[in-house]
């Protein structure tokens, strides 16, 4: 990827979060997400590029909560199954006890091929 590229605000007008993530999950090979939830109908959207990095040796590791209970049982069942068939994905449950929260939505991408490392970091307010 372009270690110079220009920061930009992802606008959701013509500028959609989706396409970005898309891109970077195919261009890198270590990415690390901490998301409040994990849905179906977004997970969905990203499933093919996760797969196919996958399958080209990338590592992902993903720090997802149970904050309000909205991350869908069945979006997990779909995240083991692909820790099962690729093993190179790690999945962590962050645990909201009492008055506390977790609302992260950050990407890491990095190119993961030596110490001179370029990568991305996409922060914003969608979940998968």
């Amino acid at each position: 990827m372009n270690p110079t590229k220009v920061p930009h605000i992802i606008t959701g007008d013509d500028d959609q979060l989706l396409p970005v993530l898309r891109r970077a999950i195919s261009g890198y090979l270590q990415m690390d997400f901490a998301v409040a939830f994990v849905q179906c109908s977004g997970l969905f959207k990203l499933q093919d590029a996760i797969e196919e990095a996958l399958e080209h040796g990338a590592k992902i590791r993903m720090l997802v909560g149970d904050y309000l209970g909205i991350t869908s049982p069945d979006a997990m069942d779909v995240m083991l199954a692909l820790k099962d068939r690729f093993g190179n994905i790690n999945i962590k449950i962050f645990e909201t006890e009492g008055h506390i929260s977790f609302h992260p939505k950050a990407y890491l991408f990095k190119d993961g091929r030596d110490a001179t490392d370029t990568g991305e970091i996409v922060i914003g307010s969608s979940n998968i």
